[in-house]
């Protein structure tokens, strides 16, 4: 998840990065034992479910952040 919202954030997304990034979330959330994959894993999905269309404006543009 680190690598894609990095390279998310530097403006190199790819089509198809923020479902990548659900699907990762949600592969973790739940299926580990580690409550450390689960604190990475619940922030990303509030993430995407409060912030999906930033995200994907962020793809679409492709620019670096001020």
């Amino acid at each position: 998840m680190a690598r894609v919202c990095t390279r998310l954030a530097d403006g190199e997304g790819r089509p198809g990065d923020v479902d990548l990034l659900g699907n990762i979330a949600v592969g973790i959330a739940g299926n580990t034992i580690c409550p450390l994959g689960e604190a990475a894993a619940w922030p990303m999905l509030g993430f995407l479910t409060k912030f999906r269309a930033d995200f994907e404006a962020k793809l679409a543009t492709g620019r670096k952040s001020p």
